[in-house]
């Protein structure tokens, strides 16, 4: 039994990977229980460490990382690793008392991560996560980078596509998507030479967002999750998290429903952390799809009470702002409403290299002030969901009454307008909308028609602008399918 203890690493990663990481577990502590004095003890600890990080344990993993930081008997090597983890690992179980070490370890450097610090590295990336969060782009780009650059000195194979990860979010969220996209050709190498639980999730994650940010929410909608998670409960609630997002933005309510309560699931088994900014945007945007929606401007006051996790909302989700904004504003909670517009302002000015942000400080703005000039601006917007929410506020704003309602019909002589290509792509709902629209039903009048709230109703028709190329309803009319037109006429007339 003696030589069990020296089954390869690797062959314990690949049954982690490949089946279960609860199983490849148990068959480690198995075997550090037979390993005695083996020279593969710590290795073996080492990877404990990282199996118990991948399924959602990181309290356990952390001290069982002190406890290889504290034998003098262990390889230097392997106390380096183990020192990364340990950050990394405290950071998801304390996000302040991890953000404190990590600011700690680089004091001692005069903050600067030397090369060849594993420590250092790991608190570089902590540091960028924190910056992310509180709306500091700018300066967490910059950690993350300088994270990456120095990761080659963390042994763990696992902890350096960590690293990689994150920065790549980062990217995308910024629209720096050939960057990001590099960063995970180098994770797919890695994974290939030195396969790891959670890391197929967690490149499937990365596609989603870059699909999200080019308008292309039906593919992200519809790629496939990592199926059984064996226990890994890092990545994959993240994956569901922005699959949700996409399901939701390509108008799939009940699908993305599905989606967020496996999340929610995975989340309370690993019983970590809390949940991430894509988890919570999906339930924002998820309650205000309900048919009986329950104040979502109440749960965005309720979520996002700090400045610092609204700050980060607005920053990392495109849209997000001018969303919360116009939402609020519906519900008659106008002070949030201005608090959020102050917070994106705070947040543009605070990175003022990067104008996407700026862009999304004058959406705000202007959907709390409909005012059409900014929202103009704001329909300059690269990613596609907010651009679409942007021409949809233009419309509004120049509508005086409120409700857009359609044109009125061509005279029977005038022969309607080719239907474009996109017509077809409109799912039977969104037909079913466009034709209401069409009559010149208001949007309260159709939500009370297909027995759905206003936000669907809302949600659908900004689907119908993507698809068909327009800014407002009132373009709608000239697309309607034939034997529309006989109805064109205004709702109770």
């Amino acid at each position: 039994m003696q030589d069990l203890a020296r089954v390869p690493i690797a062959a314990l990663r690949g049954i982690a990977s490949g089946t279960s990481v609860d199983g490849a577990l148990r068959l480690t502590d198995v075997l550090i229980a037979l390993a005695g004095a083996d020279p593969s003890l710590p290795w073996l600890h080492c990877l404990r460490v990282e199996l118990l990080f991948i399924a959602g344990r990181p309290v356990e993993a952390g001290a069982v990382a002190a406890a290889l930081m504290a034998d003098p008997t262990a390889p230097a090597v392997v106390h380096e690793a183990a020192k990364a983890a340990s950050i990394l690992a405290a950071v998801v179980v304390h996000r302040e008392d991890g953000r404190q070490r990590a600011e700690a370890i680089l004091e001692r450097t005069d903050g600067i991560a030397p090369e060849g610090d594993p420590e250092a590295a790991a608190a570089l990336a902590v540091l960028a996560d924190s910056a992310w969060e509180a709306g500091r782009l700018q300066k967490g780009i910059v950690w993350a980078r300088e994270a990456v650059a120095r990761s080659e000195a963390i042994p763990s194979p696992y902890w350096r596509m960590y690293l990689r990860i994150g920065l790549a979010n980062k990217l995308i969220d910024i629209g720096e998507l050939a960057e990001a996209g590099q960063l995970a050709e180098e994770v797919r190498e890695l994974q290939a030479a030195t396969p790891y639980p959670g890391i197929e999730a967690a490149l499937a994650t990365l596609r989603i967002k870059e699909l999200i940010h080019n308008g292309q929410w039906s593919i992200a909608a519809n790629i496939a999750g990592p199926g059984d998670t064996g226990g890994e409960l890092y990545f994959t609630p993240q994956f569901l998290g922005h699959r949700g997002i996409a399901r939701l933005y390509a108008g799939d309510v009940d699908a993305a429903s599905a989606d967020l309560d496996t999340c929610h699931e995975l989340l309370a088994a690993a019983g970590t952390g809390e949940e991430t900014v894509a988890c919570h945007w999906a339930q924002l945007l998820l309650r205000a799809e309900s048919p009986w929606p329950v104040g979502a401007p109440d749960l965005m006051a309720d979520t996002f009470a700090l400045h610092a996790r609204l700050a980060g909302l607005v920053a990392q989700v495109h849209g997000a702002a001018a969303w919360a904004v116009r939402s609020a504003v519906r519900d008659g909670h106008e002070m949030l409403a201005r608090r959020i517009v102050r917070v994106t302002e705070h947040v543009a000015k605070a990175n003022p290299d990067m104008p996407q942000l700026a862009l999304m400080a004058v959406h705000a703005r202007g959907a709390l002030r409909l005012d059409p000039v900014d929202l103009v601006t704001a329909v300059q917007q690269e990613h596609r969901w907010a651009r679409a929410n942007a021409a949809h506020d233009l419309a509004a704003a120049m509508c005086p009454t409120g409700d857009p309602v359609a044109r009125p019909a061509p005279m029977a002589h005038q022969p309607a307008a080719p239907r474009p290509a996109g017509w077809n792509t409109l799912s039977e709902r969104e037909q079913e909308i466009a034709e209401l629209v069409v009559q010149g039903r208001t949007n309260r009048q159709i939500a009370t028609r297909i027995r759905r709230s206003t936000h669907t109703v809302n949600f659908h028709l900004r689907n119908i602008f993507r698809k068909l190329d327009i800014a407002s309803r009132i373009e709608i009319s000239q697309y309607a399918p034939d034997g529309t037109a006989d109805t064109r006429r205004p709702h109770g007339a």
